[in-house]
């Protein structure tokens, strides 16, 4: 069985993903091994490992949460307008090249953060939501999520599609790492009779299961792990749609991964469980896995150097105060040599 080491803020976590099972364990930071497994601490420095990549997501993908101001469940981005006095702002009068809402008055864009708004812990554990299919052709909604295909379309890796195989990844597992970053293709066929079937098939496997909302667990599985917890990727809503490039069709980027309890489904649409989100720990500004030095370096050559980007850019936002700036190098120094708080949590 492959196992992923993951982090949740307070808490590493191992995330073990095989036959469409999975499994989150906590363990406390200043513990030196996970069951036997890769991570270790070295003279107390805790050995943050962030889940770059995981196997066995299932092939739907919703946008994350933002902050939708008009409640009309799609990100609308700034208003645009025609800047009669020059001055770089709206003022009254003015008119509106497009009025998303229809209010009449300029807006900006509707507010996305992954840490902030997006789908996150413990704010939105337990919470029982709905996710319906989108068409391919359909805008990106809140609540709704896309059929896609494996593997992604940069790995170099055939990507598989037809309404077979995304079915049969619904109920097992697709056998390709998923990757922060990466590029998934919609699938362009009508995927409401599969997906049906899938989680239909999928509930079978494990039809005792269910929410405790006391507990915030599942109970009655007949499995150790209910095979119907699940993870999926989430998109950044902001980013939308995109053309894949080679090869063709639209792909969404993976933002990041959240983990659901599949409770029930009606037909194509399902409802779930909100348990956990996946998320790079801040500060692993390198993305190599590990928080280190090498972080301290590359933070400074980004701000001071014209360096790479962190990769996700709030990697870098160490202290959490939504600004990457020299605040952050010196928080991330406190903690390493100092004996200084770990960074943030969102």
């Amino acid at each position: 069985m492959r196992h992923l080491t993951i982090i949740f803020c307070a808490a590493l976590a191992l995330l073990s993903l095989h036959q469409a099972q999975a499994k989150i364990i906590h363990v406390p930071l200043d513990s030196s091994t996970v069951q036997g497994e890769i991570l270790s601490a070295d003279e107390g420095t805790d050995i943050w490992l962030m889940p770059l990549e995981i196997d066995c997501v299932k092939p739907f993908c919703p946008p994350d949460k933002w902050d939708d101001a008009d409640n009309d469940s799609t990100w609308d981005p700034a208003d645009e307008y025609i800047d009669s006095n020059g001055n770089g702002i709206w003022d009254p009068g003015e008119p509106l090249i497009l009025d998303h809402n229809g209010n009449g008055v300029w807006d900006p864009a509707e507010f996305y953060h992954p840490y902030i708004t997006g789908y996150k812990t413990p704010d939105d554990f337990g919470v029982q939501m709905t996710f319906n299919l989108m068409s391919s052709n359909g805008p990106p909604k809140m609540g709704w999520f896309y059929a896609v295909r494996f593997a992604p379309v940069n790995t170099g890796y055939p990507v598989h599609s037809g309404a077979d195989v995304y079915r049969e990844w619904i109920v097992d597992c697709e056998p390709y790492l998923v990757r922060i970053g990466d590029s998934l293709q919609l699938e362009t066929g009508d995927m409401v009779g599969p997906t049906a079937q899938g989680l239909e098939d999928l509930i079978n496997q494990d039809p005792t299961a269910e929410w405790d909302p006391v507990t915030g667990t599942v109970i009655n599985s007949a499995f150790p792990i209910s095979p119907r917890i699940i993870a999926i990727s989430t998109f950044d809503p902001t980013m939308g749609k995109q053309g894949c490039g080679i090869g063709g069709g639209m792909c969404l980027t993976v933002g990041k991964f959240i983990v659901i309890f599949i409770e029930e489904h009606y037909g194509s649409d399902m409802v779930v469980r909100f348990m956990e989100t996946l998320i790079p720990p801040k500060g692993d500004a390198n993305a190599d896995g590990v928080i280190n030095s090498a972080d301290v370096v590359y933070l400074i050559n980004y701000l001071f150097k014209g360096g790479p980007a962190p990769q996700p850019l709030e990697a870098g936002d160490v202290n959490f105060d939504e600004i990457i700036n020299s605040a952050d190098v010196v928080y991330l120094i406190n903690y390493l040599f100092k004996g200084g708080p770990p960074p943030s949590c969102p």
